[in-house]
């Protein structure tokens, strides 16, 4: 290329598609962000803030071929001389939301979804505080009405709820 007669530099394009090749450096942090999720204590929220085209989608599918060894979202031909990572972790189950992604009939499905990881969330909150009032049987009525909530969200997810239930509180509570 040229303008005005003067040859301007090749430069590398990039596409805008997010990679599972590690071009930012992050691996360190991918590896102990996977030790977080997949050692952690539930509940835990991990937010991934950035703004367009930092690289935000692109750490998150390297975080889920970490975590699994597989990454559906990206392209088979991308995935093509990909090692898969030797110690994925049996542990963790990804469940992929894209809220932009969503056309407007399935908007009303993602307000589904939400809000019961929401009341989830807030009654093992409040249950680990009675816990540490030592009111135990307000504890245990909200973990019930928690483990009730991840039932009926994982036969809207497709998943037994027991397997839902394990991969989210452990093996701390069964129905």
């Amino acid at each position: 290329m040229s303008r005005d007669g003067v040859r301007l530099p090749e430069l590398p394009l990039h596409d805008d598609e997010p990679t599972l090749d590690d071009q930012l450096d992050r691996t360190e942090l991918i590896d102990q962000v996977c030790e977080m999720v997949a050692c952690g204590k539930p509940p835990q929220v991990l937010g991934v803030h950035g703004d367009w085209g930092s690289g935000k989608t692109s750490f998150l599918h390297q975080l889920q071929w970490r975590l699994t060894g597989e990454c559906p979202q990206q392209p088979k031909e991308r995935l093509v001389g990909m090692l898969k990572p030797e110690f994925p972790y049996k542990n963790v189950t990804v469940v992929w939301f894209e809220a932009f992604a969503l056309a407007e009939q399935q908007l009303a499905i993602a307000g589904d979804l939400v809000d019961p990881v929401v009341f989830v969330s807030t009654c093992m909150n409040k249950a680990t505080l009675k816990v540490q009032q030592e009111d135990l049987d307000e504890a245990n009525l909200l973990m019930d009405a928690a483990l009730k909530v991840l039932g009926a969200l994982a036969v809207r997810l497709g998943l037994p709820p027991e397997e839902l239930q394990k991969a989210l509180l452990g093996d701390s509570k069964a129905p």
